[in-house]
């Protein structure tokens, strides 16, 4: 790994990446920090200034398995705290099939976990379609919608099904299809409308470089940080695709869970909505102490009705029936902290065994001859499956 300050003279970047990225003299035909030609100011071609920005810059291998790309590195950029902008490689694939190949040249960006951010392209290498004509602005935030979305249907397409070759016949009587990325063949129906029309090779080829191995290099790199200092650092960014990340990490990692219950229970109550969730469903019966139900009980009052039903029904997933637990949910419900269409979510909780203790009881009799209806039956029903209406 190299670590340099991003503003050092293009003399000295020309020379050190040339070394350490195995770059060849294409590459570098630009003294720079990132060995090509600027981003184009050409109106359509996407610049987002990710190489304009300040930093410290690292390098890294981009590629690993049975499919190595040594002559690569995965730059990262990392602000003054160590805290990573970007990660972002220099991409020259080739684009074939029957034989018929392009090269394509340009930038790929990932944010801080790995998620695709975005691309530039060199000044002077636009992109191309299958008749040589150039990307214009629209087909580049195609492509870019395209490689943003990490469900694409291009996940699980080989190459061989993106489009449709003509038949025997065709090539018999002369007929000429249409051509996509210089290979005689109409793009797939299923595909037409959502890829770059007579570029679906490119947008292949481009998002499964986009999610393949430097999104792997990526994960390697992160994985390889990822001790309690750096999961508490992305726990308290307030950046929801961080914490996700961070949560998702310490769930697969039993040695990690203890030291971040108290995180996961903060983050129940202040995170975005996915992960509010996904730190709620962190906890499990084999991934919990006796604190748990206690820190989950006191959330209760810090989020809303929607929130209160997940956190009652992870209680009784967790098959919480503790005293402590059963008593103070229902003073909560007696002191207006939780709302009466979540009382039978309450009642879910209550054991048998739970019947009997005297405060516990008390309270359910005078829920029992409440003047609302529905809390006096349902309390009744509870009483009565004990056997004590």
């Amino acid at each position: 790994m190299v670590r340099e300050n991003f503003s050092c003279s293009y003399v000295v970047w020309f020379v050190l990446v040339f070394i350490l990225s195995g770059c060849s003299p294409l590459l570098v035909n630009k003294p720079g920090p990132f060995t090509d030609n600027v981003p184009c100011p050409t109106p359509g071609q996407p610049s987002g200034g990710f190489r304009d920005m300040k930093g410290t810059l690292l390098a890294h291998p981009s590629g690993k398995g049975a499919d190595p790309l040594p002559g690569d590195k995965m730059f990262e950029l990392q602000d003054r705290s160590g805290t990573t902008i970007w990660f972002g490689c220099y991409v020259h694939e080739d684009v074939c099939t029957d034989g018929v190949c392009k090269m394509v040249r340009l930038w790929l960006f990932w944010d801080a976990i790995g998620e695709y951010l975005g691309l530039e392209v060199p000044c002077g290498e636009p992109l191309t379609k299958s008749d040589h004509a150039e990307f214009d602005r629209e087909d580049y935030e195609t492509l870019d919608a395209i490689l943003r979305d990490s469900a694409s249907v291009l996940k699980h397409l080989g190459y061989d099904e993106l489009a449709i070759k003509p038949d025997d016949t065709e090539r018999t009587t002369g007929t000429t299809p249409v051509q996509v990325d210089g290979v005689t063949g109409a793009t797939s129906p299923s595909l037409a409308e959502i890829v770059v029309k007579d570029a679906v090779y490119t947008c292949y080829t481009l998002w499964h470089t986009v999610y393949g191995e430097r999104y792997e290099a990526i994960q390697d790199i992160l994985r390889s940080r990822a001790d309690k200092k750096f999961l508490n650092r992305m726990l308290q960014t307030g950046l929801p695709s961080r914490q996700a990340w961070a949560i998702r990490y310490v769930s697969q990692h039993r040695a990690l869970h203890e030291a971040f219950y108290r995180q996961m229970i903060t983050l129940i109550s202040t995170g975005s909505s996915e992960v509010s969730s996904l730190a709620l469903n962190f906890f499990r019966k084999d991934r919990m102490n006796k604190k748990v139900p206690d820190l989950l009980i006191e959330t209760l009052e810090k989020v809303d009705i929607n929130k209160q039903s997940e956190i009652l029904e992870k209680l009784s997933e967790l098959e919480v029936s503790d005293r402590s637990a059963i008593f103070k949910l229902l003073k909560m419900y007696e002191s207006g902290e939780i709302d009466i269409t979540l009382l039978h979510g309450v009642y879910r909780l209550v054991s048998p065994a739970r019947l009997q203790d005297p405060e516990i009881a008390s309270i359910l009799h005078r829920l029992a001859s409440n003047e609302n209806l529905f809390i006096r039956n349902l309390t009744q029903k509870l009483l009565q499956s004990a056997g004590m209406d």
